[in-house]
């Protein structure tokens, strides 16, 4: 008998269900290493060397002729040239609002290698993340720099997309556009005019740091040839005087500018560009003037004391780390900083808090200790290995923090890359007393009104998601809002939770999911039995309980609770989360009773029960009837008859018979999962253009090995 999926009909929508099959040991065999395969490895290792060699040999030849008037011109043109092609394409996508450009090129400067060529991408209201149209814009930005590669590749121009539905909602424009365009360094290359008031005319305090904090990330993952070359350098510390310029930081300005004198003298840019650096003292270097910012806007500007309380789980807590029992971060992340030989001169756990007051970097989730480690010695090449250890041995998740030359880093492993995000000494406020163990901080004034008025809007559009996605699932994931996993859907909710909380009065650091709902369930307790299930739900994807809350319509009022939570309503009113849907069962057999039998029994075990059971009876000749009637006095079965055999005629049968808008298939030789009808309850549950629920399947082998056993061997055995 075989141990697979049933499949659900709601009319127009399609549904089956998951079981899980482990992977099958058998096939994993073991490598042997060979002496051909070694030297295969070390080549391959030498290939990036000799590649990164080339291409310096390359630039360096064209910076030499870029120098030579008829050269100069002809890099111009080619760069002017690609610069066109871009354009005519991108413009032919219907979503593309508008497209501008920033960069040296701009500035009429053109070094090959050096010149930079930054676009940033505006896709209307029609083209909206969830409908993924700025993948193929992606693509057709791939498809030009393959004749154009000092473009840059997409990966690093896809953070420069702007989604105007985003923006209005209430979103933060990115910081680069809004800086740039108020300093009127953005060329409109195609396009209308941006819709939107970018805020005060005048750059802020806050954008200012977020593009220094640009830089710094800038100068560490950068690698060679670029990091080697002293015209990298020369570039980055010019481009932090002129952020210092901005906010008219006299002191930090001249430190900027005699440390590059000092460094790079009067040097002309080809030349600089054939001068070898050492990365490692210049970024100390640079490093340093960085957190030299946060003192002379201190002494100029009056501070806000920030005061949080710490809730666990019994209620309040004094003091910035509060005795709870959290998880230890995971092996993977101790591993990395094994793997890095990086050195730490302290590491110490710490309660997670949310990184500064805005409602995003959820590195770390409640109820897990975050690692924090202090590096000793040069940040540049203790960060950089960490990223590598990172990429190597980290899991898709892993975060841990890291303090080198004053300034701390989220070093992070995500699905497909991982990063390190400087965090600002006074953006971060909260996380930089946190590691000095206290949970009072100071913000200058300006920062603080902005950073609050930030997180507000912030709020207000996750609101609108959560609104506009309550009952329409969208083909991609919007932001923190729509994710078809519910353990990370309810794990973000919980981190929008959090942040809420903090700048919310009382403030106050949730470190524990179950302080996270205690909190909300003592400021809304009409709503305290939802929460309590969805934490239970929560626990229960965690592996913590064998059993899930039964409240099918729990994700659909997530989304109503997160709406009025987020702008602050004092009541909160929801649908009955324990409300479903009333579902038929369909069967159809022909001469399979003991195998119909089984079928039946599994039905009866099932933790939501079907409203009823529809078996159409495909002219069997068998004791099939006989099995049916004695099953009859357990499940409200259906029976009917249809003496020819036809597949197709007996499922319509099946549809024209049931009485309920779910109608979910299974066959006769199929054993349904306990928690089947609940899982097809749930994704219809979810959304109102859900159409199909479906599932792996577990396959039980027959005695004899057959075709069957073949194909699920061959195809089906990682399906987890």
């Amino acid at each position: 008998m075989t141990h697979r999926p049933a499949t659900t009909h709601r009319r127009t929508r399609l549904a089956t269900e998951r079981t899980h099959a482990p992977p099958d040991d058998d096939l994993r065999g073991r490598r042997i290493t060979t002496t051909a395969e070694t030297l295969g490895s070390r080549l391959l290792f030498a290939l990036p060397a000799a590649r990164s060699t080339a291409l310096r040999l390359v630039q360096g030849l064209a910076v030499l002729l870029s120098g030579v008037g008829p050269f100069g011109r002809m890099f111009h043109e080619v760069y002017a040239f690609g610069l066109r092609t871009v354009v005519a394409r991108l413009r032919r996508h219907a979503g593309v609002h508008s497209i501008y450009g920033c960069g040296s090129f701009f500035d009429g400067g053109c070094l090959y290698g050096h010149s930079d060529i930054d676009f940033i991408i505006v896709l209307g209201e029609s083209a909206p993340r969830s409908e993924g149209v700025h993948y193929e814009v992606g693509r057709t930005y791939e498809r030009v720099r393959r004749f154009f590669p000092f473009l840059g590749r997409w990966d690093e121009k896809a953070a420069n997309l702007i989604f105007l539905d985003e923006v209005q909602a209430g979103f933060p424009l990115l910081d680069s556009f809004r800086v740039r365009m108020k300093q009127g360094r953005l060329v409109r290359l195609w396009g209308e005019p941006f819709p939107i008031d970018l805020g005060p005319a005048r750059v802020t305090t806050g954008e200012i740091f977020s593009e220094c904090d640009a830089l710094v990330r800038t100068a560490l993952v950068t690698g060679e040839p670029q990091s080697h070359s002293q015209l990298f350098w020369k570039r980055l510390f010019t481009k932090l005087q002129a952020a210092a310029q901005s906010i008219e930081l006299t002191e930090v300005v001249e430190k900027i500018r005699a440390e590059s004198g000092r460094l790079f003298g009067t040097h002309p840019d080809r030349a600089l560009f054939f001068q070898w650096a050492a990365p490692e003292r210049l970024c100390t270097s640079f490093l340093r003037l960085v957190a030299a910012f946060p003192a002379e806007v201190r002494r100029r500007e009056e501070g806000v004391t920030l005061r949080f309380t710490v809730e666990d789980a019994d209620g309040t807590a004094s003091g910035a780390h509060a005795s709870v029992q959290l998880a230890a971060p995971r092996a993977s992340v101790e591993a990395v900083l094994h793997a890095a030989a990086v050195e730490p001169t302290h590491q110490r756990l710490l309660a997670p808090v949310p990184l500064g007051l805005m409602p995003q970097l959820f590195y770390f989730p409640a109820d897990r200790s975050m690692l924090c480690a202090e590096i000793g010695g040069g940040a540049y090449g203790s960060i950089r290995r960490l990223l590598q250890a990172m990429r190597r041995h980290g899991a898709a998740g892993d975060a841990l923090l890291v303090r080198a030359e004053g300034i701390v880093f989220v070093v992070s492993h995500q699905d497909t890359y991982t990063d390190v995000v400087p965090l600002h000494p006074l953006v971060h406020a909260n996380v930089y007393a946190w590691i000095d163990g206290k949970a009072d901080c100071t913000m200058p004034r300006s920062l603080y009104d902005e950073q609050t008025a930030e997180a507000s809007r912030c709020a207000g559009a996750l609101a609108t998601m959560y609104a506009r996605h309550e009952g329409w699932v969208p083909k991609a994931s919007v932001p923190c809002v729509y994710r078809e996993d519910d353990l990370d859907t309810i794990g973000n909710a919980f981190s929008m939770l959090r942040s809420l909380a903090i700048v919310s009065e009382p403030r106050s650091y949730l470190v524990t999911t179950t302080a996270i709902v205690d909190h909300y369930a003592r400021r809304y307790p009409a709503i305290r039995p939802f929460l309590a299930d969805l934490l239970a739900d929560f626990r229960f994807h965690r592996g913590l309980v064998d059993r899930r809350p039964a409240a099918p319509n729990l994700y659909r009022c997530l989304h109503q609770f997160m709406r009025q939570a987020l702008t602050g309503a004092t009541t909160i009113e929801l649908d009955d989360h324990h409300q479903g849907l009333a579902i038929s069962v369909g069967i159809i057999t022909r001469n399979r009773a003991t195998d119909l039998r089984q079928a039946l029994a599994s039905l009866e075990r099932l933790t939501r029960r079907p409203d009823e059971v529809v078996v159409v009876d495909n002219g069997s000749t068998d004791g099939t009837r006989a099995v049916i009637e004695e099953s009859a006095s357990r499940l409200p079965i259906r029976y009917v008859f249809l003496a020819e055999p036809s597949i197709p005629r007996a499922r319509n049968l099946v549809i024209e018979h049931a009485s309920h808008e779910v109608i979910a298939f299974t066959d006769d030789d199929c054993a349904v999962d306990p928690e089947w009808l609940t899982g097809v309850e749930r994704g219809f549950m979810r959304a109102d253009n859900i159409g199909i629920v479906g599932g792996w399947v577990l396959h039980w082998p027959a005695q004899e090995p057959t075709m069957v056993d073949t194909y699920y061997g061959l195809f089906h055995h990682n399906k987890l």
